[in-house]
């Protein structure tokens, strides 16, 4: 039994651990939001991290337990994003979303007559993935690249993404029916007209931008939470019936008494 239950903490503070790894290996990249094939390892891993940890909460039945794994797991974010007092403010957040997420699942799934791991899991699922943006967010806020971020700079990002469309075939089809001369006014001219709009609507808000992009990063990631929870819910119900195949996990049947409203 207690063997069993430190099975299932390492595994969320591994699961956790390895997620941090890949959004920090994502973020220090040269152009993260340009790198389509590097964002495929954090999104896999919030999928995993979703899964892993609906099913931990859905097993460990001590509060204590629970409180363990997600202290571990904030803890190991420190190993890849460097020491701040930033970690600590966030900490009771952290903390409140993935323990109330814990508990939701356990309420839900003793709701239930039979063992749904989809529908026990969702709820719960939703804030164990608000706590990782959250994290996600704040180390990206930290980094060089988020503190120093300036209206030149999410210009130039900008620019990154246009000059990464101009090389589509579409693009390049429609490009190539002009003369060579006039492809680069066109290219140049519309270089230009981007660059005066950032600056003219960032502008007044450049002082705040570093917060303000931290918290649309959490904002785009929770825009996108939809397909981790689906994702993650779909691989945590194989991952149940592995366990309860390798015994790992037994489900058995017990009388209950349940309430019932009458007039």
């Amino acid at each position: 039994m207690h063997v069993k239950r430190i099975s299932l903490i390492v595994a969320v503070v591994v699961v956790s651990m390895l997620t941090w790894w890949a959004a920090h290996a994502w973020l220090t990249v040269f152009s993260p939001f340009t790198d389509y094939v590097g964002m495929i390892w954090p999104a896999v891993m919030m999928i995993v991290l979703a899964a892993v940890v609906g099913i931990a909460w859905l097993l460990l039945e001590h509060p204590l337990d629970r409180v363990a794994a997600i202290l571990a797991s904030w803890a190991t974010f420190v190993i890849f994003f460097s020491p701040d007092i930033w970690y600590l403010s966030v900490l009771p957040v952290f903390v409140g979303f993935w323990y109330v997420g814990s508990r939701r699942i356990r309420h839900d799934i003793m709701d239930h007559t039979k063992i749904r791991v989809w529908s026990g899991l969702d709820r719960g699922v939703r804030l164990v993935l608000l706590g990782v943006y959250l994290m996600i967010s704040l180390g990206f806020f930290l980094l060089p690249i988020g503190r120093t971020a300036d209206v030149n700079l999410i210009s130039q990002g900008i620019q990154g993404t246009v000059q990464s469309t101009y090389n589509s075939d579409l693009v390049k089809s429609q490009l190539t029916q002009l003369p060579p001369a006039l492809q680069a006014q066109v290219k140049s001219e519309l270089t230009t007209q981007i660059d005066t709009q950032i600056h003219q609507w960032l502008g007044p808000v450049a002082p705040y931008l570093p917060p303000l992009l931290a918290f649309g990063f959490f904002l785009i990631l929770w825009g996108f939470s939809f397909i981790f929870r689906e994702l993650g819910l779909a691989l945590a119900v194989p991952l149940f019936a592995v366990l309860k195949k390798t015994g790992f996990v037994t489900v058995g049947e017990k009388d209950v008494k349940a309430d019932v409203v009458t007039l």
